[in-house]
């Protein structure tokens, strides 16, 4: 019975893997394929999510690694300590214009609540445990 469950998930797998490679950038092209291309995703929907710059009354600049695109949009503030996420449609004269857009204000400030929280953790239970070559023990 486990072996015909472990090869039924392989095939799961390997078919989900072929799936990916074959027609995941069909649907969900990336901005570096926006940019190379913009007339052939005219009309494309799109969600990203990344820091931004170049802030003007109509438009800003977000930037995805090595690659930077014009985003259209009105009223733009910029986030506070975070990031922006937006969905819009790509343009075939290489922008995107925006449809909605969400501020992730102090989004970078769940990893500094996530580091203090472990080493609180850690703090307690190293207190409580005590690590020997016979696994754990009380301290």
């Amino acid at each position: 019975m486990n072996k015909i469950f472990y090869m039924i998930a392989a095939i799961a797998l390997i078919a989900l893997m072929y799936y990916s490679y074959e027609y995941h950038d069909r649907y969900y092209p990336s901005v570096t394929d926006f940019l190379k291309d913009p007339a052939r995703f005219d009309g494309r929907i799109t969600e990203q999510h990344g820091p931004i710059g170049n802030i003007t009354n109509e438009s800003f600049a977000a930037f995805f690694g090595e690659d930077s695109v014009l985003v259209k949009y009105s009223h733009i503030e910029k986030p506070k300590y975070g990031f922006l996420t937006f969905v819009g449609y790509y343009k075939k004269e290489g922008y995107i214009e925006a449809k909605e857009i969400r501020y992730n204000n102090y989004n970078n400030g769940k990893y500094i609540f996530s580091v203090v929280g472990l080493i609180i953790f850690l703090f307690i239970f190293f207190r409580e445990w005590k690590i020997t070559s016979g696994g754990f023990e009380d301290a």
